[in-house]
C-alpha cells in the first residue's frame, strides 16, 4: 500500500510539472500562433466537410417541447456526423469540434439538408453501421447503401441476442463495449 501511494504521489508530482510547463509554453507567442492556426485548419476543415457531405439523416434526438406543445425532432447525418441536438446544449459547455458545429448550423439557419431515412437511432450507432456497409460495399450507391442501413438497423432491433453478442456486436462496430442505445427510445429525451 506505501509503495502504491509513493506512486501516486510521483504521478500527482509529475502532472503537476507538466501543467506549470505547459501554461508557461501557452504563454509563448508562437505556441500562441500555432494554436491559433490549427484551431482555424480544423475549423475550416469540419466547415469544407460540412459544406460538401450529401447528408444522410437519422433522427438523433428527440423530445416533448412542454413549453412549445411540440415534439421536437433533431437530425444528424450518419456520414459526416453533423448534429442539430448540439443546438439543445450551452454553447460554452461544448467541446471545440462540437463548437464548430454548432457555429456552421446557426451560421446556415439550424438546417441540415440531406436524404431524411425517417429513422430514430443513436448518431454513432448510425454512423457505424453505415461505415461497416461502406468498408464492406465500396463501390455502393447511396440508395442501396441506404436500404442495407435500414435493414441492418431493424435486425439489431428486431433479433433478440445475449449481453454477450451484443458486447460483440459493439466490438464489431467500434462502438464502446458498454454501448447501449441500440433503440429509438434510447435518444429520447424527458421533459
Amino acid at each position: 500500500m506505501k509503495q502504491q501511494n509513493e506512486e501516486y504521489n510521483k504521478v500527482i508530482e509529475q502532472r503537476k510539472r507538466i501543467k506549470k510547463e505547459i501554461k508557461k509554453l501557452e504563454r509563448d507567442a508562437n505556441v500562441k500562433k500555432y494554436i491559433n492556426l490549427k484551431r482555424a485548419l480544423n475549423n475550416n476543415l469540419c466547415n469544407e466537410q460540412y459544406n460538401s457531405c450529401n447528408h444522410v439523416l437519422v433522427y438523433s434526438k428527440y423530445y416533448y417541447d412542454q413549453l412549445n406543445d411540440t415534439t421536437i425532432k433533431r437530425c444528424g447525418c450518419i456520414k459526416c456526423g453533423l448534429d442539430e441536438s448540439v443546438l439543445d446544449e450551452k454553447r460554452e459547455e461544448l467541446s471545440p469540434n462540437k463548437i464548430i458545429m454548432y457555429d456552421y448550423l446557426k451560421k446556415n439557419n439550424c438546417n441540415i439538408n440531406g436524404i431524411k431515412t425517417d429513422n430514430m437511432c443513436d448518431l454513432n450507432l448510425a454512423k457505424a453501421i453505415y461505415f461497416k456497409i461502406k468498408e464492406n460495399y465500396s463501390n455502393i450507391n447511396e440508395l442501396t447503401a441506404i436500404k442495407y442501413f435500414e435493414i441492418a438497423l431493424d435486425n439489431i432491433r428486431n433479433i433478440n441476442v445475449s449481453d454477450e453478442r451484443k458486447i460483440s456486436r459493439a466490438k464489431r462496430l467500434s462502438l464502446k463495449p458498454n454501448f447501449n442505445k441500440w433503440y429509438a427510445s434510447d435518444i429520447s429525451r424527458k421533459e
